[in-house]
């Protein structure tokens, strides 16, 4: 191999993040997660997530997004979020059925009009879903999962668990 394709093969490696030095690593396998911050107000958060092996005892026949069907691998054990004094209540209802959620870069928090969003992305490839939980006065007041049809197509389901029209969240 020449020495101009040998550098051009480096420097494409270093581009994608791919150091000689890491090249023939292996991922770890992340069962919790912890992010701290703060808002744009300048309040600070924290929000944590834990997940657990699916057990034998867990419901087989029960629908769990991120599985094409099958029996997950992990599910949400436990996931709270507090933003300055405000615990904010997360039913175990709405992450109940949000399997192999992929940690730790598919969870993070956005802002929308005071509220924080949580989001959380898990499965992979047809039985991917990307999960929106809004924020409203301390609860969790809806979820939004986007995921494959099956015809192929990405689409959007909602629920609403509480009316959270005009009042603000928890952000400020």
């Amino acid at each position: 191999m020449s020495l101009v394709l040998a550098l051009i093969i480096a420097g494409l490696l270093t581009a994608f993040g791919v150091s000689s030095f890491a090249q023939d690593s292996r991922p770890v396998r992340y069962t919790a997660l912890v992010l701290e911050g703060t808002t744009q107000a300048g309040t600070e958060f924290k929000l944590e997530i834990r997940t657990r092996a699916f057990a034998a005892s867990d419901p087989k026949e029960k629908w769990y997004w991120g599985t094409d069907g099958l029996e997950p691998r992990r599910l949400i054990e436990d996931l709270s979020l507090v933003v300055g004094a405000v615990r904010v209540k997360i039913a175990e209802s709405a992450v109940a059925d949000l399997a192999n959620p992929t940690l730790p870069r598919g969870v993070f928090l956005t802002e929308k009009d005071g509220r924080i969003l949580i989001h959380i992305s898990g499965g992979d490839g047809a039985g991917s879903y990307d999960a929106v939980l809004e924020t409203c006065e301390g609860s969790i007041s809806g979820r939004q999962v986007s995921h494959f049809n099956p015809d192929g197509e990405f689409v959007t389901d909602r629920e609403e668990f509480s009316k959270c029209v005009g009042k603000k969240g928890v952000a400020k």
